[in-house]
């Protein structure tokens, strides 16, 4: 089963964009990032398919918790996060990044 990956998320009152750019630092492990500020969510463009769904749980996490006000570590976001995308690539889902735009 194809699932969009929409343009748009929306978490408790919070809509984040999501978007990619080739100008994180992806050597040195920011394969993503949020900005509650802009409520945006980055993803490095240059990484696999498999990092980048793993890493937009990872930042969705992150949104969750700091809307939600909830205690969780870095590392156990990132479980979690390799957990549900686990999770759902054993169920068959596949990911199209098509509506995401790329950033300069």
């Amino acid at each position: 089963m194809r699932v969009k990956i929409p343009l748009r998320i929306k978490i408790a009152s919070h809509t984040y964009t999501i978007c990619q750019s080739p100008n994180l630092l992806g050597d040195e492990s920011r394969h993503g990032e949020v900005n509650h500020r802009t409520q945006q969510i980055t993803l490095h463009s240059a990484n696999p398919k498999s990092v980048k769904i793993e890493t937009l749980i990872h930042e969705v996490i992150e949104v969750g918790k700091f809307a939600y006000r909830i205690d969780i570590s870095d590392p156990d976001i990132d479980r979690t996060a390799e957990t549900i995308s686990q999770f759902l690539d054993n169920l068959g889902i596949e990911f199209d990044w098509g509506n995401i735009k790329q950033e300069m």
